[in-house]
C-alpha cells in the first residue's frame, strides 16, 4: 500500500475538480457545529435580594414579550425544517463527493450536477447507517460508563478516598482505552460502509457489515492510514488553532474595542470555513481512494 501517492493523488484531485469544493464547504458548515456568544457576569451575594431577584427577573421577561404561543410555535416549526434541510444537505453533500471521486477516476472529471446525483440518491441510507452505527455506541457508551464508575462513587460515598482514587484511576484508563479503540473501529467501518453505499450501491446493513468486512480483512493498514490522518489533522488544527487564538486575543485587549474584533474575526471565519470545505474534500478523496486501494488487495474474510 502506498500511502504516499494515495496522498498526492488526493491533493492533485482536491485542487484540479474544484467543483468538488461545494460539498466540502457545505460539509464544513453543516458538520462543524456552531457557536453562541458567552455572556459573563459576577454575582455579589446583594444581587439575591427579594427586590434585585425580582428585577433581574423582569428583565429577563422584557425582551421576549412578544413571544406569543403562536410566534413560538412558527419559530419551533422553522427550526424543525432548517434542521432536517441541514441534516439532508449534510448527508447528499457526503455521497457527492464519494460519487465524485469515483466520476474522476473512472471517467476523467465530475460536476456539481453530477454531485446532486450521487447524493440524492444515496443520502437517506447514508443517514441510517449513522444511525445504525452510532447510536447503539452512545447506548453502550453510557452503560460501560455506569459500570465502571459506579463502584468509584459507591467508595467515595462509604468515605474509603483511597480506594476510590484507585477505582478512579483505572476504571479512567479501562474506559479511555475501551473508547479509542471503539472510536478508531466505527469509524473506519462507517466511512468504508458510506463507500460501498455510494460506489457499490449495497443496501443499509449491507453496507455496514461489508464495512465491517473490510476492515477486518486488512486491519494493519486501515489503522496506519487512519493513524496518519490522524496526525496530519492534529497538525491542521495546531496550526489553524494559533492563527484563529490570535485575533480573540487581540479583541480582548481592553484598548481595543468589539466592533474591531469583530472586523478582524469575520474574514477569519469565512477564510476558515472555506479551507476547511477544501480540506474536507481531500479527506475524502483519501478515503474513497483508499477503499477502492483496499478493496483490490483485500483477502475475503470468512464469516
Amino acid at each position: 500500500m502506498n500511502y504516499l501517492e494515495i496522498l498526492k493523488k488526493s491533493m492533485k484531485i482536491t485542487w484540479k475538480h474544484k467543483s468538488m469544493w461545494f460539498f466540502g464547504i457545505l460539509i464544513a458548515i453543516l458538520g462543524s457545529g456552531g457557536s453562541s456568544p458567552q455572556l459573563q457576569y459576577i454575582f455579589r451575594g446583594r444581587d439575591f435580594t427579594p427586590q434585585n431577584t425580582g428585577r433581574f427577573a423582569q428583565q429577563i421577561k422584557q425582551p421576549f414579550n412578544f413571544l406569543t404561543p403562536q410566534i413560538i410555535i412558527a419559530i419551533l416549526l422553522i427550526s424543525f425544517v432548517f434542521v432536517i434541510a441541514g441534516v439532508v444537505l449534510q448527508y447528499v453533500s457526503r455521497g457527492a463527493l464519494i460519487g465524485m471521486v469515483n466520476d474522476v477516476e473512472t471517467v476523467g472529471g465530475t460536476q456539481i450536477g453530477r454531485g446532486f446525483k450521487h447524493g440524492w440518491s444515496t443520502w437517506l441510507r447514508l443517514f441510517g447507517i449513522s444511525i445504525f452505527i452510532w447510536i447503539p455506541f452512545a447506548i453502550i457508551f453510557l452503560l460501560v460508563f455506569g459500570i465502571l464508575f459506579l463502584p468509584v462513587i459507591l467508595a467515595f460515598i462509604k468515605q474509603r478516598e483511597v480506594f476510590g482514587f484507585a477505582l478512579l484511576f483505572l476504571s479512567s484508563l479501562i474506559f479511555m482505552v475501551c473508547l479509542v479503540i471503539a472510536i478508531a473501529l466505527l469509524t473506519l467501518t462507517h466511512s468504508f460502509a458510506e463507500r460501498f453505499c455510494v460506489l457499490e450501491k449495497r443496501q443499509l446493513f449491507e453496507s455496514i457489515i461489508e464495512g465491517y468486512r473490510l476492515f477486518r480483512s486488512n486491519p494493519g493498514s486501515t489503522l496506519l492510514m487512519w493513524l496518519l490522518m490522524l496526525v496530519i489533522n492534529m497538525g491542521i488544527a495546531m496550526v489553524t488553532g494559533v492563527i484563529f487564538i490570535l485575533p480573540i486575543i487581540f479583541g480582548f485587549f481592553p484598548n481595543v474595542s468589539s466592533l474591531l474584533a469583530i472586523v478582524l474575526l469575520l474574514p477569519i471565519v469565512i477564510a476558515f470555513v472555506f479551507a476547511g470545505g477544501i480540506y474536507r474534500t481531500f479527506v475524502f478523496t483519501v478515503w474513497t481512494l483508499f477503499f477502492q486501494e483496499l478493496k483490490n488487495v483485500a483477502v475475503p474474510v470468512k464469516t
